[in-house]
């Protein structure tokens, strides 16, 4: 029914949205008043209006039916006004619910058994002598030993030699007679 504008000013959920000069601050265009003047026949709240007529259009096999909101196809995210005879319980069925969630996992199997251990390796071949270590420093000196024990006395000297007489002094003066 609206294959040809579709794309074009579209709303929430397949609605469609007239074009309105207060939301775009400027006169309409031609081609968008004659988009409003399309949609208006066939719209209600943003949502497009289908018959059950060729291409949608409503038909006299619509007449007193009651106008139905429904996802069209069922998932599509794209939603319509539909005609429906509600009397007497007779409409369409509702769209079907989501799928429930899954079950829990199954417990794990048990391990397997430990394979056989392996052979051993062959020995590996000896590795080259090292190079000789350097020579150490030396220690410090000892400590000095004890003294040692004194000697003998030794033999006494020879006696010396007199030595010469002085010479005799000089005769004192006399005394004063009295």
């Amino acid at each position: 029914m609206f294959d040809d504008i579709k794309g074009i000013n579209d709303g929430p959920n397949g609605s469609k949205r007239t074009f309105k000069r207060s939301e775009l601050k400027r006169p309409l265009t031609h081609e968008e008043m004659d988009f409003n003047m399309r949609l208006l026949n066939n719209i209600v709240d943003e949502y497009i209006v289908m018959g059950s007529g060729p291409d949608g259009e409503i038909v006299a096999a619509d007449l007193g039916k009651a106008l139905i909101l429904k996802e069209i196809p069922v998932g599509s995210n794209e939603w319509y006004w539909v005609t429906e005879d509600v009397q007497n319980g007779n409409g369409t069925s509702g769209v079907s619910g989501t799928s429930g969630t899954s079950g829990t996992n199954g417990s794990s199997g048990t391990n397997g058994s430990s394979g056989t251990d392996g052979t051993s390796g062959t020995d590996g071949s000896s590795g080259t002598d090292g190079t000789d270590g350097t020579s150490g420093t030396n220690g410090s000196s000892g400590t000095d030993g004890s003294s040692g024990s004194s000697g003998t006395d030794g033999s006494s000297g020879s006696s010396g030699t007199d030595g010469t007489n002085g010479s005799s002094g000089s005769s004192g003066t006399d005394g004063s007679s009295g």
